[in-house]
């Protein structure tokens, strides 16, 4: 039996025949199989991630970061980390829901804390 892999807090994304998981790392998996492609970054203890319409991933961190990932479409073989988006939440720790819409990310930290990001760099509110 393989290594088990979790997402802890984020559900489980599919996009196509892959699945992905942001736990520790984000892994890329084999729908039909369940076997690994790829694994790679490090996203704390809880991640969530969401595909975007151009097959790439955001993936939040528990720690407060969301970052950029190519998906398998793009990246079949490999794990990799196209840019840091932000560190959104200085000092607070969010067990993350982001939610993609209309070119902005939203965002909330444990306390409820709400972040908007736009699609322009050095954008929120």
């Amino acid at each position: 039996m393989g290594k088990p892999y979790a997402s802890f807090v984020g559900s489980p994304v599919i996009d196509g025949d892959r699945v992905y998981l942001a736990g520790e790392r984000l892994v890329c998996l084999d729908w039909a199989t369940g076997k690994l492609v790829w694994g790679g970054g490090s996203y704390g203890y809880g991640g969530a991630c969401i595909v975007t319409s151009d097959a790439k991933l955001i993936v939040w961190s528990n720690l407060g970061r969301a970052a950029l990932v190519s998906g398998a479409r793009e990246s079949p073989n490999e794990y990799w980390h196209l840019a840091f988006i932000a560190h959104v939440f200085d000092g607070a720790e969010a067990w993350p829901h982001p939610v993609l819409a209309e070119g902005r990310l939203y965002c909330k930290d444990r306390k409820g804390k709400l972040k908007r990001l736009s699609q322009k760099a050095g954008s929120s509110s």
